[in-house]
């Protein structure tokens, strides 16, 4: 007697049989395809992915597939397994960068049968990076990204919180850029951006929060520093040509960093049809300055020329730092500090009175000081109460001792800490606020 067998996804229907007999029914392994995979690789700034894509099997019995990876070719004792379900794609994400990784994948029917695995295929988790340019004041902020292989658009997200959740994009694109042309020119204003790169529906690959912060100038001295990771930390790629530059340094706005015993000067050449033409030169104007901005350093911007309300904004660009804290060195003598992160940070969180890298007393002359510049020589002073064996040990005064300092360590403002004498401790751990 020959029966009809009929099968599915969720299992098999033999026709025909009597209510009223036994049968005894064997059931031969289901052979499954050969699967054909193809490997992209995918890849992050801190942690390395890989995404694994393959052709779908046509059984009808397919119930899933899984998927073997680990650093050892051929011999897989010791690999990660994972039952990926009926998809035929999966990212495998918390890889190391620079290793070279193998995988296979299998198929599964709904009896448990697995078939071979697919041709070994190797690929190495490397890094990929965002950078957000600033190009005009008409053009705005351009975001620009590393390719991602695989992907077939990129989600853009914006917020005006630098620890942002992403939610809604604002843009969806098909290249590896974004232009923000809404970027306001306001003082002390700043947006960041997340993207994350898509294939079909799902997302693949997110780059780490970049952004743009404005700081404000005005004519003659600023004290700023830089709230975001500049990825090329040159002046020319900090600052560009935003200031005004002079054929002669007298007349070109100049940019002072201080070395520890003296301090460093630049200036650009701008009106001129020489080879240093919009760059950035040495003081003695003959060679081209090396300056680099580290954003744990505050430096100054010396404004020559009378400033519009449109020329007293710089803008800066950069990653939003996700370190947990930045540890800054505070020497004897005259220590310049940036703010760090593009955030609010009182004197009292940012851990530099428990650091011991700032020693406190009973009066303004025996304490180490935080300097906050206010414009036309005049500083805002702070410093820390010690010894006093009253309420006020351990807080932060202005420089009479008669009130609390509400001094903060704002987004692209600079500071300098006067430190007194060879302290034991001079390191700084500045906390990340958010």
């Amino acid at each position: 007697m020959i029966y009809n067998l009929r099968t599915s996804k969720r299992g098999c229907t033999l026709d025909g049989l009597s209510g009223r007999e036994s049968y005894f029914i064997r059931i031969a392994c289901i052979s499954i395809a050969f699967i054909l995979f193809t490997l992209i690789n995918i890849v992050s700034a801190e942690t390395g992915s890989l995404v694994a894509t393959w052709n779908a099997n046509q059984e009808e019995d397919l119930a899933g597939y899984k998927l073997y990876y680990g650093t050892t070719s051929g011999n897989r004792s010791g690999w990660t397994v994972t039952d990926v379900g009926d998809t035929t794609q999966y990212v495998i994400t918390n890889l190391v960068l620079g290793q070279t990784y193998y995988v296979v994948v299998t198929a599964y029917d709904w009896a448990g049968n697995e078939s071979a695995a697919s041709t070994e295929q190797s690929a190495v988790a490397t890094s990929r990076q965002a950078r957000a340019l600033f190009t005009s004041t008409a053009t705005g902020v351009t975001i620009q990204w590393d390719a991602v292989n695989g992907a077939s658009s990129y989600d853009v997200y914006s917020s005006t919180t630098p620890n942002f959740t992403p939610q809604t994009p604002v843009a969806n694109v098909t290249t590896a850029q974004y232009v923000d042309s809404t970027f306001p020119r306001t003082a002390e204003y700043g947006r960041y951006y997340i993207v994350k790169a898509k294939s079909g529906a799902s997302e693949i690959f997110t780059f780490q929060t970049v952004g743009a912060f404005n700081l404000k100038l005005k004519t003659g001295k600023n004290l700023v520093s830089l709230p975001l990771v500049p990825a090329d930390s040159t002046l020319a790629g900090v600052l560009g040509t935003q200031l005004r530059g002079s054929n002669i340094s007298s007349k070109a706005d100049k940019v002072h960093v201080w070395n520890g015993t003296d301090y460093t000067m630049a200036w650009l050449v701008e009106g001129t049809s020489s080879i240093y033409e919009g760059k950035w030169l040495r003081k003695t104007g003959d060679q081209v300055s090396t300056i680099k901005l580290n954003p744990n350093q505050s430096f100054w911007i010396e404004v020559v020329n009378t400033l519009s309300a449109t020329d007293s904004i710089i803008t800066v660009t950069g990653k939003v730092s996700k370190d947990a804290f930045k540890t800054l060195t505070l020497n004897p003598g005259t220590n310049f500090v940036g703010s760090c992160f593009p955030a609010t940070v009182t004197l009292k969180n940012s851990s530099l009175g428990q650091s011991g890298a700032v020693i406190g007393s009973t009066f303004s002359s025996g304490a180490d000081k935080v300097m906050h510049w206010k414009g036309t020589n005049n500083y805002e002073v702070a410093w820390l109460v010690s010894g006093s064996g009253t309420s006020w040990d351990g807080e932060w005064v202005n420089e009479r001792g008669d009130a609390l300092s509400d001094m903060a360590f704002k987004a692209g403002h600079g500071y300098i800490i006067i430190v007194k004498n060879d302290n034991p401790n001079k390191t700084w751990q500045f906390p990340k606020p958010y």
